[in-house]
């Protein structure tokens, strides 16, 4: 007897009712067998009857047409019950190959996901570097080369990642040259030109701060000659790096005034709590150049 639960085994017909007219204890029995195929080879739950002429039980039975699939045009479907299985089966393995090789890869190893990661991280570093070409350094000597070399060494002791400690680590100043990010900023917002070549990689990146020490030193010496009408000496240039250009002109201006004039009393407290050993109480302007000249006006071999 075929498996009611085997959607492609053959119908059998039902044998004729026993016992001349009287009804069997099956009334179904003796009326033709429609059979039960899938509608589709790939779904094999969907099924529904073909329909078929009515043929007197124990006869035999014509062949349906074949027809063309919905969902595999071309493809010819002979929906003979042994055919019928094959195509299915055929349909489920290549719908199975397909799944296989598009979601249900294998899961990669630890390995593989650090190449992965390494890979995309190699990605992301070419195309940051290659959005912003660089631009020539600029050339720098004499007793400016030496007051760089003069500041960088004092300020950070030539440490591309020095951060001042008595800052919050967000607002400390940064670099060989020591840069208060608010300077960067503001020197960024009033020259295009320096914003395409600073990023938010300056407090770690040398070139960058050379870069950054460069224009800061140039609008110093402008300010320095526009007040002496002398080129600016060493000295001065380093008095403008540590208390602004603004405060720093001032001091210029003043020498023989105590620094601790040109601020208020709480601002001129965090001055000398952030630069211990080289801002006192007391001292002048004249004071601080005089200290100034021998550090950073200090040659070097070249």
């Amino acid at each position: 007897m075929t498996n009611p639960f085997d959607p492609f085994a053959p119908a059998e017909a039902a044998p004729p009712p026993q016992g001349g007219g009287a009804l069997s204890a099956d009334p179904f029995r003796g009326l033709p067998v429609q059979p039960i195929v899938p509608s589709s080879p790939l779904d094999l739950f969907a099924r529904k009857p073909l329909t078929a002429p009515d043929v007197p039980a124990g006869s035999s039975r014509p062949a349906p047409p074949a027809v063309e699939h919905a969902h595999l045009p071309g493809i010819r479907v002979d929906t003979s019950a042994n055919q019928q299985t094959a195509q299915a089966e055929q349909g489920l393995q290549d719908l199975l190959k397909n799944f296989a090789g598009a979601g249900a890869a294998k899961e990669p190893s630890a390995e593989e996901v650090l190449n992965r990661v390494k890979i995309a991280a190699a990605q992301r570093e070419a195309a940051t570097t290659a959005k912003k070409p660089e631009s020539p350094l600029p050339a720098i000597s004499g007793d400016r080369a030496d007051y760089y070399r003069n500041t960088s060494g004092f300020e950070s002791g030539d440490n591309v990642n020095a951060v001042n400690p008595f800052y919050a680590s967000d607002k400390a100043a940064a670099g060989r040259f020591q840069f208060m990010p608010s300077t960067v900023a503001s020197m960024r917002a009033q020259n295009p030109d320096l914003a395409k070549e600073i990023d938010a990689n300056w407090r770690t990146d040398k070139r960058q701060q050379l870069i950054l020490m460069n224009a800061y030193t140039d609008i110093s010496d402008n300010l320095i000659k526009q007040i002496t009408g002398k080129d600016p000496d060493n000295a001065q240039r380093f008095a403008l790096h540590l208390f602004g250009h603004g405060t720093g002109s001032k001091i210029i201006k003043n020498p023989a005034l105590n620094i601790e004039a040109f601020f208020t009393p709480e601002q001129f407290k965090e001055v000398v709590r952030v630069n211990p050993g080289v801002i006192t109480y007391g001292m002048t302007g004249e004071d601080f150049l005089k200290w100034a000249a021998p550090i950073f006006g200090r040659k070097h071999d070249k």
